[in-house]
């Protein structure tokens, strides 16, 4: 049950690539940089969406149908941009009389960089599974700011050790 759930979360950050890509490829141009670095871009870009929206009052945080509809908004924007820019590109390869450049090894270069991260991943968790205990005083606090942010309909978050004031 454990490596369900590990590959689930796998899969779910995984996810934030398809909101990250298309701003990464319109940053880096190159479509291996971009799909790399388009996860952690994209994890930044909807936690901050969600956490800003959740400032300003505007966005419920326990509202999961809302956080997932402006999930799905974000895809589709992202999307979007990338379809533009590869439609630009190849607009571009058209006017020059250029061939487009080969793409014949991008897909292996993706599997080889997405086994390679997989097998970090399950090594990381295997030896976070051999060495779970909770050592020092700082991992407590940081728990309880987790439950709740987790408890909270906006932010910021009823502060736990400030007796109910934000």
């Amino acid at each position: 049950m454990e490596i369900i759930s590990g590959l689930w979360f796998y899969v779910v950050f995984s996810l934030f690539g398809v909101i990250g890509y298309g701003l990464t490829i319109r940053i880096f141009g190159n479509k291996l940089t971009a799909y790399l670095s388009a996860k952690v871009i994209g994890l930044i870009l909807f936690g901050y969406l969600v956490w800003l929206g959740a400032s300003v009052h505007v966005l419920n945080f326990q509202n999961h149908g809302t956080i997932t509809l402006l999930f799905a908004l974000a895809c589709g924007v992202s999307l979007w941009s990338a379809y533009q820019y590869r439609a630009e590109q190849q607009a571009e390869h058209k006017t020059a009389d250029k061939k487009p450049p080969a793409q014949k090894s991008w897909f292996e270069r993706i599997i080889f960089w997405e086994t390679l991260g997989l097998v970090l991943y399950a090594l990381y968790l295997y030896m976070r599974s051999h060495n779970a205990a909770i050592n020092g005083t700082e991992r407590f606090m940081d728990m309880a700011f987790l439950a709740a942010s987790g408890k909270t309909d906006f932010f910021p978050p009823i502060d736990p050790w400030y007796a109910g004031k934000t």
